[in-house]
C-alpha cells in the first residue's frame, strides 16, 4: 500500500500534468499552418468516414499517414469540432508518455524519483506546447518512447514473456511509423542497436530484429501501404524517396539549420531543467560503465537523437521531443542523488549553481517587466515588437511579477541552503506560471494566426455563396467555415502540401476544389450559385478586376484581405 509521502508525490505529478497540459486548451484558436491544416484534414475524414485516405480541401493529402488524422477524427465526432477537440489526441498522447516514465520511474527506483522525472516532462516548453498543438510529435513521442522501453524490458525476462514484450515493441514500432512514416521504426530502431552493441548483447540484437518483430511491424503498417499505393500508385516513389530520402539528405523543404540548432532547441525546449543537464550529462558520460543499464540506455537514447536529426537536412524543433523521456530519468537520478547525499558534494554544488542561475534569470524577467510597466518609453518601445502582447503582458504584469520573484526566491534560497526540494519547487513554479499567467498573452498571438476571426467576417458576407479563394489559401479557414472551398491556383502550392505539389506536377487530374488561374473567369461565368471571391495582397488585382467585370463591390473582409460577393447571373444587375 502507498505510503502518505508516496501519495502525495502521485498526486502533485498528477496536478501539475493536468495544469500544464490540459489547462484551456481550447481556449485559442488553431495556429496556421500546422495546426489548422492537420485539424481540417481531420475534419475532413470525419465527415467522410475514411480510414485510408486523408484528404485537405477535398484533396488526397498522402503528406503524412492517415493514423493521426483519425484520432482526431474520431475526437471531433465524440465531442464536436472545436478546437479543444482537435487537441485533446496530443494532449492525451502527452499523458501517456508521462505515465510511461512515471511508471519505469517507480517500477525500478522511488515514487519520489518517478513523480520528479513527470514533473520535469510536463514542464518542458518543448513538451508543453507540442502536448498542446493539433500536430504529430506527441504522438510521435509516445509510441517511438514505449517501443524503446518495451524492447528494453524484453531483455529482462525469459522465454515467451521476452517475446511478448519485443512483439509489444514492434507494434508500437508500427504505430510510430503510421503516425509520421519511416522515422517511427528508424529512430527505436537505431538507439537499440547502438544500446545492445555497446553492451556487448548481440543475442539481444538478433531477437530485436527476429522474424516475428518484423511480421508485427509489417502487420501494423503493410495494409496502410499497400492500400494507400493502390489506389495512388505513385505514393511508394512521392512516400519513401520525396517525403522520406530527400527530406532527410536534400535541402529540398527549405528547412535545413546550422549545426548548433538542435543544442539550441535542448536547451531553450526543456528549459529550466536545462539549466542543470550539462553536469549530470557529463558525469554520466564520463562514469558510463557504472551507470545502471537504463541510464546507459538513457545516454545512447539522446545521443543518437541529437546525431541523427542533426545530419539531417530537415530539421525542426518537435523532433527533440522524443529525448524527453530519457533526459528526464537523468536529470531525476540527479536531483534523487542531490537530496540524499551531503550538500557538499559535487552533484548538490552543480545542483546550487543552477540554482543561483535560475534566480538571476527570474529576477531579470521580473525587473524587465516592472520597467516596461513604470517607464512609458520603454513600454512603447517594446509595443512596437508586439503591441497585443505586450497590452497583454503589462496587465498581467502583477501576477507576473509575484510569480518570477517567487521562483527568484525559492531559487536562491535554495542556492544558500543547498536544499535540492526547494531548488525542484523553483524549477517547477516558473513554467507552470508561465502557462497560467501567460496564456493571455499567447490567445493573442494564436489569434493573429489564424483564420478563425476571418471566417466569421466571410461567413457573415458570403451570405451561403461558394467560395473561392483568389491565390491564397488561410489554412483553417475551411475548419471555422465546417467546408470546403474552392482555390485558385497554378501549382497547388497554396495548400502547403508537398504531395498536391507533386502530383500535380506529374499531371494527375486537377481536383474540383483547385481551379488554374486562366480557368477563373470561365468558373465565374459558367457559375450556378452566388460566389464570393476571397484574396489577399496576391490575388487582389485579379479580384478586382473581376469585381469590376460583374459590378461586384470590393469590400474589407478582415485585415489583409478582401472579398467580393458576385450573384449568380439571374440576379445580377
Amino acid at each position: 500500500m502507498a505510503t502518505r509521502v508516496q501519495k502525495f508525490w502521485l498526486l502533485a505529478a498528477i496536478a501539475v500534468a493536468t495544469v500544464a497540459l490540459l489547462w484551456h486548451l481550447g481556449g485559442y484558436p488553431l495556429v496556421q499552418p500546422d495546426e489548422g491544416r492537420n485539424a481540417e484534414v481531420a475534419r475532413e475524414m470525419e465527415r467522410s468516414g475514411s480510414w485510408l485516405i486523408p484528404t485537405l480541401n477535398d484533396v488526397p493529402y498522402l503528406d503524412k499517414p492517415a493514423f493521426y488524422f483519425k484520432v482526431v477524427a474520431l475526437s471531433l465526432s465524440s465531442f464536436g469540432e472545436s478546437e479543444w477537440a482537435a487537441r485533446l489526441p496530443s494532449a492525451l498522447f502527452g499523458l501517456c508518455t508521462l505515465g510511461l516514465v512515471y511508471g519505469l520511474c517507480q517500477r525500478q527506483y522511488t515514487a519520489e524519483r518517478a513523480a520528479m522525472a513527470t514533473i520535469m516532462v510536463s514542464t518542458s516548453p518543448l513538451f508543453i506546447m507540442y502536448s498542446r498543438l493539433v500536430i504529430f510529435d506527441s504522438a510521435l513521442t509516445f509510441f517511438i518512447s514505449a517501443a524503446i522501453l518495451a524492447a528494453y524490458c524484453a531483455e529482462m525476462f525469459p522465454g515467451l514473456l521476452r517475446a511478448r514484450w519485443h512483439a509489444a515493441g514492434a507494434l508500437a514500432a508500427g504505430i510510430a511509423t503510421l503516425v509520421k512514416g519511416p522515422v517511427g521504426f528508424v529512430v527505436p530502431a537505431l538507439i537499440l542497436s547502438a544500446f545492445f552493441l555497446l553492451e556487448g548483447r548481440r543475442d539481444a540484437l538478433r531477437r530485436l530484429f527476429g522474424v516475428r518483430n518484423f511480421l508485427v511491424l509489417g502487420a501494423v503498417v503493410l495494409p496502410w501501404f499497400l492500400g494507400v499505393s493502390y489506389l495512388y500508385p505513385d505514393f511508394p516513389s512521392y512516400g519513401v524517396v520525396h517525403e522520406s530520402i530527400l527530406r532527410f539528405t536534400t535541402d529540398e523543404f527549405h528547412r535545413d539549420q546550422p549545426f548548433y540548432f538542435y543544442p539550441a532547441v535542448l536547451l531553450g525546449g526543456f528549459f529550466p531543467w536545462s539549466l542543470f543537464l550539462a553536469d549530470p550529462l557529463l558525469r554520466a558520460l564520463r562514469a558510463y560503465r557504472q551507470l545502471e543499464a537504463i541510464e546507459r540506455l538513457c545516454l545512447i537514447w539522446i545521443a543518437v537523437v541529437l546525431i541523427f536529426f542533426s545530419l539531417s537536412h530537415s530539421k525542426r524543433p518537435g523532433y527533440l521531443l522524443i529525448v524527453a523521456v530519457p533526459i528526464a530519468l537523468l536529470a531525476s537520478r540527479c536531483f534523487e542523488a542531490a537530496i540524499s547525499k551531503d550538500s557538499r558534494a559535487a552533484i548538490a554544488k552543480a545542483l546550487a549553481r543552477a540554482s543561483f542561475a535560475l534566480g538571476i534569470f527570474s529576477l531579470g524577467l521580473a525587473a524587465a517587466l516592472v520597467l516596461a510597466v513604470s517607464v512609458p518609453q520603454l513600454g512603447q518601445a517594446a509595443s512596437q515588437l508586439d503591441a497585443m502582447v505586450v497590452e497583454e503582458l503589462i496587465q498581467r504584469s502583477v501576477y507576473l511579477v509575484g510569480a518570477f520573484v517567487l521562483a527568484a526566491g525559492l531559487a536562491i534560497g535554495a542556492w544558500r541552503t543547498r536544499s535540492a526540494r526547494i531548488a525542484f519547487a523553483a524549477f517547477t513554479i516558473l513554467p507552470l506560471a508561465v502557462v497560467l499567467i501567460g496564456f493571455g498573452p499567447w490567445a493573442r498571438v494564436a489569434e493573429r494566426r489564424s483564420a478563425r476571426s476571418l471566417a466569421t467576417a466571410v461567413d457573415l458576407l458570403a451570405q451561403g455563396a461558394e467560395i473561392v479563394c483568389v491565390r491564397c489559401f488561410p489554412i483553417s479557414l475551411p475548419f471555422y467555415l465546417g467546408q470546403t472551398i474552392t482555390v485558385v491556383t497554378e501549382t497547388g502550392s497554396e495548400l502547403s502540401s508537398n504531395y498536391v505539389k507533386f502530383a500535380l506536377e506529374r499531371g494527375d487530374p486537377w481536383p474540383r476544389s483547385l481551379v488554374r488561374g486562366s480557368e477563373l473567369e470561365t468558373r465565374v461565368a459558367e457559375r450556378k450559385r452566388p460566389l464570393f471571391l476571397l484574396a489577399d495582397e496576391s490575388g487582389q488585382h485579379e479580384l478586382e478586376a473581376l469585381a469590376q467585370k460583374y459590378s461586384a463591390p470590393v469590400v474589407p473582409v478582415a485585415p489583409g484581405y478582401v472579398g467580393a460577393r458576385i450573384p449568380t447571373a439571374a440576379a445580377a444587375p
